[in-house]
This record gives structure tokens, sequence and C-alpha cells, in this order.
């Protein structure tokens, strides 16, 4: 990771981090104070994600409150100058909540529409705020590292109240499943993981990262680590998405002339990743069942197992779907929709336990129409895009994890999974622009 200044924003001396070319709207504050207020808020956000959702709200709000009410003059101007790819990017999220708001004309649960809309308002404004901040790389870089401290101190927790667990009564099998995730939900923290592994990767890589043995050697633990705790977990989706970022670390490093050590390395990880994965029981358990019941032609409308419960819930919602295609119901009236398939169907486990379509795609296309489905898919595809013509491993690691967990998991129907969404992906997208702007001022001198 190169650490470079903004080009078109002069950098504050007290405040490397953040550029000085910005007027106040409304806050009194003294500037030096109202910046290290903003960076700081950032870098609790990014720390505080893995660790609880009620711990980044307050940094969020100051984030957002300071970077909105203080505006430069050449903001818009610079939003249009930017290239198509970063503008779609930017405005995806902003327009599927406006979605969300027009979508409550149509809709008959007006109660919980409106707590629907005010669950998404960071989709909105952090994308905005984060925009709206004059950042310079190094400012960037500090908040990645930040939410991979946060990772590791979660880790600690976790595998110490599971040990403790363990230690005490003796059963193995505290030391499996959703213990591994703490008191957040398990398929967000296996993101987490998943992100907190590929910000440690980059930094291994990074020609500018601190040097000596042992930090190479905390990112390896933290990489390791990560990697045993995912397994643990038994999220499948979490398994997937960490191949998949395996495979782009390798296609983006991949160098002809050292191919016998990136065939050793690889194959190392593989065969590593793979005994990790044959030796837990759990997860093995949960890829078999997983396999079984995905390949089976006909839902068991009756079964509780979590794949075939998924089938349940992914074929009720595509019948909601379809009856409403181009609109949906109406942002407050999907569950209900949903309630009345699913009784209709006889699916028993979604209905007795009320549950979601567990995919946001399906979900947003069922309850706001195929607009929303399409603003979702560029949100996530055009940086993923953009990521494999850069080889930006960052960029694509954050798009990837999305694009593929949202497949199985209403990312977007939560605040730990809102919150890492409307944070991580604008900033991936802010990174890579400015990298971008960087590598053509180079090629122009």
């Amino acid at each position: 990771m190169e650490v470079c200044a903004r080009p078109f924003n002069p950098p504050n001396e007290k405040n490397p981090s953040i550029s000085d070319e910005a007027l106040t709207f409304g806050l009194d504050l003294n500037k030096e104070i109202r910046d290290r207020i903003r960076l700081w808020s950032a870098y609790s956000a990014a720390f505080f994600i893995p660790l609880h959702p009620k711990l980044v709200s307050l940094p969020l709000i100051l984030l957002i409150v300071l970077s909105l009410t203080e505006l430069r003059k050449s903001l818009w101007d610079e939003f249009k100058g930017r290239p198509m790819w970063f503008k779609l990017s930017m405005v995806a999220l902003p327009i599927y909540f406006f979605l969300h708001l027009l979508g409550m004309l149509w809709t008959d649960n007006l109660a919980e529409g409106w707590l629907d809309v005010s669950r998404k308002m960071n989709l909105l404004f952090l994308p905005l705020a984060l925009f709206a901040v004059p950042w310079k790389r190094i400012g960037l870089v500090r908040i990645f590292k930040a939410y991979l401290i946060g990772v590791g101190v979660s880790m600690l927790v976790n595998y110490a109240r599971m040990i403790s667990m363990y230690w005490e009564t003796g059963d193995s099998s505290l030391l499996i499943g959703r213990n591994a995730a703490g008191s957040i939900h398990l398929g967000y923290y296996a993101i987490y993981l998943v992100f907190a592994i590929a910000i440690a990767a980059v930094i291994l890589k990074s020609k500018n990262r601190l040097k000596g043995k042992w930090f190479t050697w905390l990112l390896v633990t933290i990489i390791a680590a990560a990697t045993v705790l995912l397994v643990f977990s038994g999220s499948k989706m979490g398994l997937f998405a960490l191949i998949g970022v395996l495979i782009m670390l390798f296609l983006f490093t991949f160098n002809p002339q050292k191919w016998k050590s990136a065939i050793l390395v690889s194959s190392l990880t593989v065969i590593a990743l793979g005994v990790l994965v044959l030796s837990n029981d759990y997860m093995r358990t949960r890829l078999a069942e997983m396999v079984i019941q995905l390949s089976s032609e006909e839902i068991d409308s009756n079964s509780y197992e979590s794949s075939m419960v998924r089938r349940m819930t992914w074929d009720g919602t595509l019948k909601v779907w379809l009856k409403h295609p181009v609109i949906g119901t109406g942002t407050g009236d999907i569950q209900d929709a949903l309630m009345e398939t699913y009784e209709e169907n006889g699916y028993t486990a979604p209905y007795l336990k009320n549950m979601d379509p567990h995919s946001q795609y399906l979900q947003s296309a069922a309850a706001l129409g195929v607009f929303a489905l399409l603003s979702l898919l560029i949100a996530f595809l055009l940086p993923l895009f953009k990521a494999l013509e850069r080889r930006d491993l960052l960029m694509g690691s954050v798009a990837f994890i999305l694009l593929l967990s949202n497949l199985s998991e209403g990312l977007l129907e939560r605040q730990a999974g809102i919150q890492f969404l409307s944070f991580f992906l604008p900033l991936v997208v802010i990174l890579a622009s400015m990298d971008e702007k960087q590598e053509e001022v180079q090629r122009a001198l």
C-alpha cells in the first residue's frame, strides 16, 4: 500500500489524513478538532464493526453529521469529473434507499415500511458523507488497519470464551457453530473474518508495510486464526467467500517468472485449508447436507435442515416476486406476502419461524421490483469488474464477498450487515479511484 496525497487537495499539516479545502455550515467547531473527531469516528466505526453493531452507531452518526455539515465548494464538480464506474458505484446504494422510500406509496403495512426505511438510512447518508470527506490515502489505509485490529480483538474474545466453556464442561460442541461468532450473526461474522484475511494479505504484499519478521508473523497469525475460526463456525458461504478471495489473491499476485514458488504456496494453502475443513466434522457434515438438499429435485416442505429451509424461502419469495415483477409488493409488505405463500405451500419451518427470504436479491426484487435488484447488482458488480481490471484485491474482496453473501443472506435487513456494507463498499471505491487518479498522474509525467 503506497501512501500518497490526494492530487487535487492540499494536505492539512496538522492532520495528515484529511485535506484543508472545505467550508463549514452550521457547526461552530475549530477545524482541527472537527477533523480529528471525524477521523477518529471513522477509525472507531471500523474497529467496532466486528465487535458489536450497537457500538458502531455513535461513531457513524458523528462521521455523517461532521461530513455533511462541512461541504467543499468543488464537491459537485469533483463528482462530475470522476469516471463513470465510480459515479455509478457511489450512487447505487442511495438509489436503492430512495426506491424504498418510493415503495411506501403502494405498501399497506406502513409501520413495517417506515421501520425498514429508518433501518436503511445509512445506505443514503454514509456514501454521501464518505465522499464529502477530503481524504488523503493514509487516512483511508488506517481505517482498514483499525478494522483489522477490531477483528483481532473480537477473535481473542471469542477464542477465550469458547476455550473457557470447553474447559468448564468438556463439551467439544461448544467449540463450533454459533459460539465462534459471539453475539454477532454467524453469517455476518464469517464475512468480517474473510475481509480481515483479505486486508492482512494486502498488507503482506505491500511494499510499504512495516518491516520486521514480527509484523509479518503477526499478519500470518491473524490470517491463520481467522481461517480456523471461520471453519469452526461452520459458515458455508463464508468458506466459499474465502476460497474466492484466495483465488483472486493468486491471480493478482501470480508472477510467471516465479511460477514454481506460486504453485508451491498455492498448493500448500489448498492442502492446509482442505485438511482443516475435512478434519472438522461440523463443517464437513454441513457441506454434505447442503449438497444433498440442493441436489434434491423436490422440496421437502417438512424439513428443518438449513439448506432445504432456504430452498423453501427462496421458492416462496420467487412466487411473490412473479406476482409483482416490476414494482414489488411495497416496502413494508414483503413479510406478510411471504407468510401467506409459506402457508399456501405448506412450508412448515419458514412459516413457524416467520423467516425472511434469506437472499437479499430475492427480497429486494420481491419487495421493490426489478429496479431494486438492478441497483444492488450495479453496486457490487461494477467495483468487482474494476477490481479485476486493476488487480485490486481490497476492492475485489469487498465486492465479491458482498455479491456472494447476499445470495443466501439478507445483509441489508440487519444493522450488522448494513453498517459493514454501507461503510466499506464506498471506502474501497474511493480508495481505488484515488489510486487510479494517482496512476494517471504518474503516467502523464
